[in-house]
């Protein structure tokens, strides 16, 4: 993940809460998604990851009552007493606290200024999650001192949108003094990370870890290979679609193709996304809220995960054909949206070093319903049905390319789109939500709809020379032979794509001791480096250079060198201090795994639950410089070292 810092916050240990703990366990899988985003984004970052509501209680309801109504909500719900923190072991934790009351703050009700500065106030402290309460409330009072507004933020670790809502309907029911509550729910999140560690549970993860390599087996390495690269006066583009109309369209053609609502938002998203980034197959990670059972349905906890699906778009086809298509990868994500995001991490690292390449999933679609965006804030227009308007978008970081939300709600329908400049243009953006209106009012209309006519709606993305199409995604060969090149054994190079499909490499070395073991790790190591670079399938070492290097077809005539003996995975014992620093904390943290500088963290074994830990132990140790990505990466511990910086220096 881009633009992240090297340091991390420290977790709180896990015994420093022993004492008044209730209960204690691991993470459920859906808090292991948000363990890795709170700390591998840095504040203000993460503050997207505070979700919020606004509630208008009934007239009269006094400060009294709505916090008796808060301190029985916290203590029916453990989800709003957890702490999370690490264990002796490395491994993050959650911790059940007693309950305590509900801090609250208030401020008189002026006008719109007012609630917007209430939010600001809200927002502007980083949370604490081994320290703070999960949940913040702020409320606006009348004349009289009653509550008037109240604002409720909540920790996304603690707290999904379905959670949310659950939430909030227990506590208007609980301040207009409604009881029959039982003490404990049947759900919470300590049950549910039971179940996922029992013998069932890890039945179901074995399944959902063959889904995961399943798809990065297949999945374009990133959608938009062309990335360019900032700084950028603006660094995203948020538009949206005001539809009054849309939404009885979009239930017709559902009907009409036997599909879903969110598939059909889906397969018109994803046409437009083939036309603008030029790819066949479309990563896109969706939401899977987990909430099928009974005692989750209603849940006051988190149990949403992000989960991939890979679409495979045909414009030579119908809109019918592809919504079919949205429609069975979306629920086949969908059985398989619980699952262990720690397990997801290290099958990634697995495909991505087996394929050669680095994965940027950075594609999302939201469908969400019975909700509206929230409201304009001071200044901004109405939204008004047909036009596109433009909000200020909250990421700020470049963790994202594409983010899609549909908000249906009875009364109106809002498509939004938010972009990233290094990948499309907010004209472009406007385009696409444009279009896809159109493509689902003409849907609706004709029985038949050609996917081929929206290249007049949108400007069709073409890789030109310069461009090959290799294990479904588009690279620049010669981005990969600029890489070896860098190699400092390297004399001259040439990379083709041969008749199979398969790209090339074609080596003249500086000596014999070159093997295609060693250039592959070396390409492997500057993936980052080059969007457009994926590792060469073969590596042929040539006794020559032809005479014109720069002549792919000309290296095919020269001899071959004998393989090198000794080729292939090697050791190299840690000499600097900050490489014996790291491979120290690496095996101290994962018991029985050994490594030396040549080893790569997830591939040798390394857990990715203990990252967090590790890096700030080797803080401790007096290092810093690395960040969780990096380790997950597909670095060398040996590369990572050199990165590796004394504390306190820049």
């Amino acid at each position: 993940m881009e633009n992240v810092q090297p340091m991390i916050s420290a977790p709180v240990p896990a015994d420093r809460f022993t004492a008044q703990a209730v209960r204690q366990g691991p993470l459920t899988w859906s808090q292991q998604f948000f363990w890795f985003d709170h700390h591998w984004l840095t504040f203000p970052h993460r503050r997207v990851l505070l979700l919020r509501y606004t509630w208008d209680p009934p007239a009269g309801t006094s400060l009294a009552a709505l916090g008796a109504a808060l301190d029985a909500l916290v203590l029916r719900h453990e989800a709003l007493r957890t702490r999370y923190g690490v264990g002796a072991d490395g491994q993050p934790v959650q911790v059940v606290l007693p309950p305590e009351p509900v801090s609250v703050i208030t401020c008189p009700t002026g006008n719109s200024a007012d609630e917007a500065a209430l939010i600001t106030r809200m927002r502007e402290r980083d949370l604490d999650i081994g320290g703070d309460p999960p949940i913040r409330v702020g409320v606006l009072t009348d004349s009289e001192g009653y509550a008037d507004r109240v604002i409720v933020m909540v920790h996304h670790f603690s707290v999904d949108l379905g959670g949310l809502d659950a939430m909030v309907a227990e506590l208007e029911q609980l301040s207009a003094g409604a009881a029959g509550f039982a003490a404990r729910p049947a759900w919470q999140p300590l049950d549910q990370a039971a179940a996922e560690q029992s013998a069932r549970g890890r039945v179901r993860a074995k399944r959902t870890r063959l889904y995961w390599e399943n798809l990065y087996s297949r999945m374009p390495y990133q959608t938009f290979p062309d990335r360019k690269r900032g700084p950028f006066p603006q660094r995203y583009h948020l538009l949206g679609l005001r539809c009054d109309d849309v939404e009885g369209a979009v239930r017709d053609v559902a009907n009409r193709y036997q599909s879903s609502p969110a598939s059909v938002y889906l397969a018109a998203f994803g046409a437009f996304l083939s036309l603008v980034s030029g790819q066949r197959s479309c990563a896109v990670t969706v939401a899977a809220s987990n909430r099928i059972t009974a005692p989750s349905a209603k849940a006051v906890g988190c149990l949403f995960q992000p989960v991939m699906l890979c679409l495979d778009v045909d414009l030579d086809r119908t809109f019918a054909d592809l919504v079919a298509r949205a429609g069975a990868a979306n629920l086949t994500a969908q059985l398989n949206g619980a699952y262990s995001y720690f397990e997801r991490k290290q099958a990634e690292a697995r495909c991505a070093h087996r394929r050669g390449v680095s994965f940027r999933s950075a594609v999302d679609f939201n469908y969400v319903e019975n909700k509206t965006p929230r409201a304009p804030s001071p200044g901004e227009a109405v939204p008004v049905s047909g036009e596109v308007y433009r909000r200020p978008a909250a990421f700020t970081d470049d963790s994202c390319d594409l983010y899609l939300w549909v908000y249906t709600h009875p009364s109106r329908t809002d498509i939004m789109l938010m972009g990233h400049a290094a990948v499309i243009s907010a004209a472009t953006i406007e385009h696409i939500l444009v279009g896809m209106r159109e493509l689902i009012m003409s849907a609706r209309d004709e029985d038949t709809v050609p996917l081929s006519g929206l290249r007049r709606l949108v400007e069709a993305k073409s890789y030109g020379p310069g461009w090959a199409f290799v294990d479904n995604c588009w690279i620049r060969p010669d981005d990969v032979r600029a890489v070896l090149l860098a190699h400092p054994g390297v004399r001259a190079a040439a990379v083709v794509v041969d008749d199979d499909g398969l790209l090339t490499a074609y080596i003249h070395g500086a000596d014999g001791t070159l093997g295609p073991s060693t250039l592959r790790q070396h390409v492997i190591e500057h993936l980052a480096g080059g969007s457009a670079v994926i590792a060469p399938h073969r590596y042929v070492l040539c006794a020559q250079a032809p005479d014109d290097p720069d002549d792919p077809r000309a290296w095919a005539a020269q001899p071959v060198l004998p393989a090198v003996r000794g080729d292939g995975p090697t050791t190299a014992e840690p000499s600097e201090a900050a490489a014996q620093a790291l491979c120290a904390a690496v095996e101290k943290f994962n018991p029985g795994v050994e490594v030396d500088s040549s080893a790569v963290y997830l591939l040798a074994g390394g857990r990715a639950g203990v990252l967090t830990a590790l890096l700030v132990h080797l803080h401790d140790q007096g290092y810093t410089g690395l960040s969780p990505s990096d380790l997950a990466g597909p670095a060398s511990l040996g590369s990572l070292a050199k990165r590796l910086r004394p504390v306190g220096r820049g």
